[in-house]
């Protein structure tokens, strides 16, 4: 069992019996990036082209869960994407294909009693929920069917293997639905405090809903509304540290520029080029936050929970600006508010378009 260097990363030989955990030593921050790739192109896949550029950053697997789109094609989105990329080198790990206790019919019911939503996500994008989506074919994606396969370790049991690995050092950044890292608490006790930090998409306190600019019908907590009790879970642990990337520190339209590199005309340009939409970065500045924290210039420390007993607030974010008895084994998140936008748009640029060069090696 060996360990080779390729490109300037580590590419390792991996463990039997499907854990596909590396044999070899990380070089830097160890990293993993849970999202809800819903592609192509798109803030999702945007932020992984980001990180992927990082050269301070490890980036040890990609767990995938079901959120914008539907698991299995979401996988199929950032398998192809690694493609173009070249780095096949980085497994990908399948996770959760539902909520953990939310289901299509109920938030039908809520809709009917309390109004419209907007995004639905996996259940029906921005159709009407009663429209039941049919499961996709992964033969549809426009991009082309990927070439490898994603790893036999569940998502849930990779980041267990991956936070006992890296005891102390392992970031997680989460920029879809909570599901996959719940499950992982549930399996592994010990599981929050082997975390050095996480940061997640997601930030409308108390019914303080800012609509995306140009976007309103985009919820930004959609994250959280899809799965409250995995939110709740997760807002209920003691996490060494915790950050909430929230909307009005996402305010930043895409713009083509942002991906494009001087003398480069390769599969992964021409991608994001066919690609491009100009939604909010919500995403690549969520990863932005969580490995350049200085970009930060402003932000509270709230403690924060998800209502998931009361039918018509389901899904909302509610917050206390102390702790109380009762908040005692949670942690404080701090809420991000604002960044540097220059700061984070050359940032973002320098770590895109080495992923660009990349993939010409």
């Amino acid at each position: 069992m060996t360990c080779t260097t390729l490109g300037g990363y580590c590419r390792a030989a991996f463990l039997a019996l499907g854990t596909m955990m590396p044999l070899c030593a990380v070089a830097g921050t160890p990293v993993i990036l849970d999202n809800d790739f819903l592609g192509p192109g798109g803030s999702n896949i945007q932020s992984l082209a980001y990180v992927l550029g990082r050269k301070d950053v490890d980036l040890l697997g990609i767990t995938v869960v079901a959120g914008d789109g539907q698991e299995k094609i979401e996988t199929a989105h950032v398998l192809s994407f690694l493609d173009l990329a070249r780095r096949n080198d980085v497994p990908v790990y399948e996770g959760a294909y539902r909520p953990l206790l939310n289901t299509r019919a109920e938030w039908q019911s809520r809709e009917y009693l309390y109004g419209p939503t907007g995004w639905h996500g996996a259940w029906g994008g921005f159709n009407a929920l009663n429209d039941s989506p049919e499961p996709l074919d992964i033969r549809t994606v426009p991009e082309g069917l990927p070439t490898h396969a994603p790893a036999a370790t569940s998502a849930a049991e990779f980041l267990v293997q991956a936070s006992r690995r890296y005891h102390g050092e392992l970031i997680l950044i989460a920029g879809g639905p909570l599901t996959n890292i719940a499950l992982a608490m549930t399996m592994d006790p010990d599981f929050v405090h082997n975390v050095r930090k996480i940061v997640f998409m997601g930030g409308e306190v108390n019914g303080n809903v800012i609509p995306n600019r140009d976007h309103a019908a985009y919820s930004h907590d959609f994250n959280v509304r899809f799965d409250p009790e995995a939110a709740h879970l997760v807002l209920s642990a003691k996490w060494r540290e915790i950050v909430a990337v929230s909307p009005p520190a996402t305010q930043i339209p895409y713009k083509p520029a942002y991906s494009r590199c001087r003398n480069a005309d390769n599969p992964v340009s021409q991608y994001f080029t066919r690609y491009a939409q100009s939604f909010p970065m919500w995403d690549e500045i969520t990863a932005a936050v969580a490995l350049t924290p200085n970009l930060i210039t402003s932000s509270s420390p709230l403690v924060l929970d998800a209502i998931y007993r009361d039918f018509s607030n389901y899904g909302y974010l509610v917050s206390r600006t102390s702790k109380g008895e009762q908040d005692r084994s949670s942690a404080t998140v701090q809420v991000v508010y604002k960044i540097n936008t220059h700061n984070f748009l050359k940032n973002y640029q320098k770590a895109v378009c080495k992923t660009v060069y990349d993939a010409t090696r």
